[in-house]
């Protein structure tokens, strides 16, 4: 047996030194021995709660319900579900920077959006026009309860479209070196210019031309309105389509300094020492419309006023006089007030997403109104800038002080979020501004009572939805067009053909027809025949204008009128061979009313009655359509003889008798209705088919000989016509260039309120001359149809 080697072995053992050997180990075991697992079971990591507890206990404790806990594990359970890990942003808030700056870049560029855009574009046709995206049509027919509403409640239209022009006084320049300085710009003898002494007061808003500098006419550039707001402000609103064509003016001035837009701040040595300031306030002010009898109704129901005590600790003190006033007459303005048309009212408003949803306008509400409506009513307070420290048009102030306290949806959602009356007060305040514009006292009062609602454009889509929740019906650019036809306002710049925006317009009308014409039969578009308008719209180029001079329109009208019934000692009565001397080159805008059936049109021409050709063109078509009368007689008659009767009395006097026989002895048959009652029936026409081939032939023939009879009688009527008509002219030798249009109509339409065609349109001072005494002339459609209509001066003013 081999020996065992001895192994060293220490009679003493030192405890520090084994334990620092065998310390993974020593790890394990006290691990083994403090879990809490059962059976032979070891963990290597740390256990969860659940996994914690016996194996029996597990599985309807993995719902993570605390009630399915032991008691003693349920606080421990609580402590550990509090922590949780954040969640990822969702995929909306990732992306909310981007989609912020893509749309602030739709909004900035052409064609811009309004701030009602997005509501308008879910319900309305959207078209670029003037350089925005405008709602022109709505997507269901609602014409008729617009119309309705225009004529009982109120309806809605946003013109935030049109541009603000800001004339700021420096250096305490005078007023009236700004107003004598854009006078230029105006005709006393057409319109106020702007040394006008109501606008001069702060408190109007009016109305004025626009001209360039000289003596022409000829060069209109269009309307706008104006108002002051003192001491040191000029606000100037223009339709979009001039305001190039103004700025271009108004650029060419040393005494103005053009801050914005861009394109005109070349400004040079002398424009920096200028005394006048020109900002163009894009996104700045949003303009509404209401039109309607009950628009202040509207007004009451979608904002409240600021309390007294509130307008001291905001150094408002202004707005308290005007609150009182608006307290008590708002609701009793009615259309023949005393107030003049343009009247201005500043007013200091809470948000209006406070009582947007809890005020709707009922029944009540509006009778209980209407029955305290009189005409006597004061002027409203003066507005002095000292004393509005908060103002619509110091949108610099609103933007820097206001405008932070405006509380967002979010935080304006988590203050009504589990309330049953909603905050009534916040700190935010709106500056509003309303302008009455009253109807004309000549014309209809359907969209006669108007209210424009001026707001900053950071709101402006708060008080819209506030509106609508109010239940005013929205409508567009189509629609607001009609009501002011009907009213009888011209719009602009359709129905202006003198001015730099309508000459535009119709250049680009007549380009499409041109090329419309040159195209092939099949690809043309249905566009309508414009046949001599064109050489008269042309004439406009040539030294050509529409005459404005508000007396000497109202002359002619007294002349047009009046001219049987010529009194000596006349002081309206006018000289004649004067103004056809002095004005030969000159339109005058016309209205039309129609006094037989049919509907003028665009475009279509204007004659005399003494024109000789248009008389026998009407008598001709009148010849025509009694001939057709008499092909339908004689096809009657064939009928009638075929079945054995001589006239229509014969049918009902011999059918009636039978019917009451027939009907007493209780017989029907299909037979009775062609059965004379004096005369045999032959059963051979009433039964062809029975017949033999002979008989067949013979009935054809007799019915071929009766077909050309009467071809030949139509066809030798409509020839002797022809020829007799061909004589006429030749012996008369007249042409068309003899006896040529005076005028041509711009708009046509059927109105509501006169229940008859109506048109507006412009006639050659020198051919009214020709008009006779009763101002009936003939109006030929572009489908050759000729009407009779009565002529009259179109005194109303225009629409921008």
């Amino acid at each position: 047996m081999e020996l065992s080697e001895e192994v060293f072995r220490p009679r003493l053992i030192d405890t520090t030194e084994y334990v620092k050997a065998r310390l993974d180990q020593i790890a394990e075991l006290l691990e083994v021995v403090s879990s809490n697992a059962g059976g032979d079971e070891s963990t290597s990591a740390p256990r969860t709660l659940f996994q914690r507890l016996p194996r029996h206990m597990r599985r309807r404790a993995m719902s993570h319900n605390v009630k399915r806990l032991p008691r003693l594990f349920r606080p421990i359970s609580v402590n550990l579900n509090k922590k949780k890990k954040k969640k990822m942003p969702s995929r909306i808030w990732r992306r909310r920077a981007s989609r912020l700056i893509r749309r602030s870049m739709v909004e900035n560029s052409k064609p811009r959006w309004l701030s009602t855009h997005i509501w308008h574009a879910k319900r309305f046709h959207m078209e670029a026009i003037w350089g925005f995206k405008l709602a022109v049509k709505c997507c269901q027919k609602t014409f008729r309860p617009n119309y309705r509403s225009s004529l009982s409640s109120s309806i809605i239209t946003d013109r935030s479209y049109l541009t603000c022009l800001q004339f700021t006084l420096i250096k305490n320049t005078s007023i009236s070196f700004i107003s004598n300085l854009l006078s230029k710009f105006c005709r006393k003898k057409c319109s106020p210019t702007f040394l006008n002494l109501f606008a001069l007061s702060g408190n109007f808003e009016t109305f004025l031309l626009l001209f360039k500098p000289g003596d022409d006419f000829n060069e209109f550039i269009g309307p706008c309105r104006f108002s002051w707001f003192l001491p040191n402000k000029l606000n100037l609103w223009i339709h979009p389509s001039i305001e190039l064509d103004f700025l271009k003016e108004i650029s060419l001035l040393n005494e103005i300094k053009i801050i914005s837009p861009s394109k005109y701040c070349n400004n040079t040595a002398e424009k920096l020492e200028a005394s006048v300031e020109l900002n163009v306030l894009k996104n700045k002010i949003s303009r509404f419309q209401l039109i309607g009898p009950k628009s202040l109704i509207y007004l009451n129901c979608v904002f409240k006023l600021v309390l007294d005590k509130e307008l001291d600790n905001l150094d408002c003190s202004g707005y308290r006089d005007i609150h009182n006033w608006w307290r008590l007459f708002s609701t009793k303005i009615v259309t023949n007030s005393s107030l003049q048309s343009g009247t201005l009212i500043n007013l200091l408003v809470e948000d209006p997403r406070l009582f947007r949803a809890q005020r709707s306008l009922n029944n009540k509400f509006i009778e209980e109104n209407n029955e305290s409506n009189y005409s006597n009513i004061p002027l409203p307070p003066s507005n002095n800038s000292k004393n509005l420290k908060i103002n619509l048009w110091n949108w610099k102030e609103f933007e820097d002080e206001m405008l932070p306290r405006r509380l967002t949806n979010s935080d304006f959602e988590k203050i009504c979020v589990g309330k049953l009356v909603l905050p009534s007060r916040t700190d935010f305040k709106v500056p509003i501004i309303l302008i009455l514009h009253l109807p004309q006292k000549c014309k209809n009062s359907l969209g006669g009572f108007r209210v424009d609602f001026l707001c900053p454009t950071q709101v402006s889509y708060d008080f819209w939805l506030a509106f609508q929740f109010a239940k005013c019906r929205a409508i567009g650019l189509k629609n607001w067009e009609h009501l002011n036809f009907e009213n009888g306002l011209v719009n602009f710049p359709n129905e202006f053909v003198d001015s730099f925006a309508g000459k535009r317009k119709l250049k680009e009308e007549i380009e499409l027809i041109e090329k419309n014409s040159k195209k092939s039969h099949k690809c043309k578009l249905a566009f309508i025949k414009l046949q001599k308008c064109l050489k008269l719209i042309n004439l406009m180029d040539n030294n050509l204008f529409v005459l404005k001079e508000r007396l000497l329109l109202k002359q002619i009208d007294y002349w047009l009128k009046n001219r049987e019934r010529r009194r000596i000692n006349d002081d309206e009565w006018i000289n004649e061979e004067e103004i056809l001397n002095n004005c030969k080159h000159c339109f005058v805008p016309i209205c039309l009313k129609m006094l037989s059936k049919g509907i003028p049109k665009k475009f279509s021409l204007i004659y005399t009655t003494d024109n000789y050709i248009l008389k026998k063109e009407s008598e001709n078509i009148k010849k025509f359509k009694e001939i057709e009368n008499e092909e339908e007689k004689i096809e009657g008659e064939f009928l009638l003889e075929q079945n054995g009767y001589k006239n229509k009395k014969e049918i009902v006097g011999g059918f009636l008798p039978l019917l009451e026989e027939n009907l007493s002895n209780g017989i029907f048959s299909n037979e009775l209705e062609n059965k004379p009652f004096d005369k045999q029936i032959n059963l051979k026409n009433l039964f062809p088919q029975n017949l033999n081939k002979k008989e067949l032939k013979t009935l054809r023939n007799k019915r071929k000989k009766e077909r050309k009879k009467r071809k030949k009688k139509i066809e030798e009527e409509k020839n002797g016509l022809k020829e007799c008509l061909i004589i006429e002219e030749e012996k008369e030798k007249i042409d068309d260039t003899r006896q040529p249009p005076i005028g041509f109509i711009i708009v046509g339409n059927y109105s509501f309120i006169e229940a008859r065609g109506t048109a507006l349109g412009y006639a050659l001072l020198s051919s009214l001359k020709a008009i006779n005494t009763d101002r009936i002339v003939f109006v030929q459609n572009t489908e050759e149809n000729f009407y009779k209509a009565m002529i009259e001066i179109n005194l109303s003013i225009a629409e921008i």
